[in-house]
Parts: C-alpha cells; structure tokens; sequence
C-alpha cells in the first residue's frame, strides 16, 4: 500500500480478496477465478484513478498537465508560476458562471486575490473593488484577474436597493 495525500493505494486486490474467502471455497476454481477477474477489474480501475490522482487532477496538477487545464478554458500561463497559474485557472472557470451581483463580484475578487475585499460604488454607475492583502501578487497575475473581473457584467441595479 501507498500513501498518496489522503487516499491508499491497495496494489493487490486480487490477494486481498482470495484472503477473505474460507479456504474450502478457496480451493473450488470457480470461486477463484471469480474472485480473480473482479479483483484484477478492480485493480485497473484502482490503477487508473490514483494514476489520474497523482498529476491529472486539477488540484495536483503540475507544469504541461495544469497547462491543458489552462488551454480548456482559453487561459494560456504567460509566465507564471504553477501556484499563481492554477488561481487564475480557478478564478477564470468562476467567472464564466458569474451572473454580475454584487456578492457573486466581491466573491470572485476575493477568490483571485486572496484577500478582505470592499466594494465601493463610483458614480456614474460603476464600481471599484479593493482588496487587501498581505503578501505580494506577481503583477502578470493581478493585471490578468483584473482583466477576467472587468469581462463579468455588473448588475448596477442590484447596488442602487
């Protein structure tokens, strides 16, 4: 068994399963080679989805593999770092849903930046978000949130109630 970030990895399902079943039944080859296919199938299915855990998934995925999340959305990585490219990765796949309230724009500034977000209101009929942090943002990063924030629709109604 391997220990991969929360989930164990069982290498031998086939084993595992002939252990449980009493050694009289054991011995009929019927039951083994039952027991057999189910446990193989299930070890390929085992197999595949720590393989898809250890790099495919979004949350782990690393360099060419967080790139081909990136392309899915039309955000190319322009020269950041893993860390920063998964955030806006992330913010930008938020966007895509958000319908221009208010709470659904502070949420998404918060999102992208990681900190305590006021909204102001600027006449005539716009908004200014500010959030506060304390630690540095790569400019890159910043200039490419604030650009997916200003393509989301502001329901300007919804700030005049």
């Amino acid at each position: 068994m391997t220990y991969q970030g929360g989930i164990v990895h069982i290498p031998d399902h086939v084993e595992r399963m002939l252990a449980w079943i009493p050694g009289y039944h054991r011995a009929k080859s019927g039951v083994r080679a039952l027991a057999t296919a189910v446990g193989e199938t299930v070890q390929e299915l085992e197999d595949a989805i720590i393989g898809m855990y250890q790099g495919s998934l979004f949350p782990h995925a690393r360099g060419v593999r967080l790139d081909a999340w990136g392309e899915a959305l039309g955000c190319v990585r322009g020269g950041l770092d893993d860390y920063w490219y998964r955030r806006l990765i992330r913010g930008t796949a938020r966007a895509r849903y958000c319908t221009g309230t208010v709470d659904e724009l502070v949420g998404l500034w918060a999102g992208f930046t990681g900190g305590q977000v006021e909204l102001f209101e600027l006449p005539p009929g716009a908004v200014h978000l500010v959030a506060w942090r304390d630690t540095y943002m790569p400019r890159e990063y910043a200039t490419r949130a604030a650009a997916v924030m200003r393509a989301c629709n502001v329901d300007l109604d919804e700030l005049k109630q």
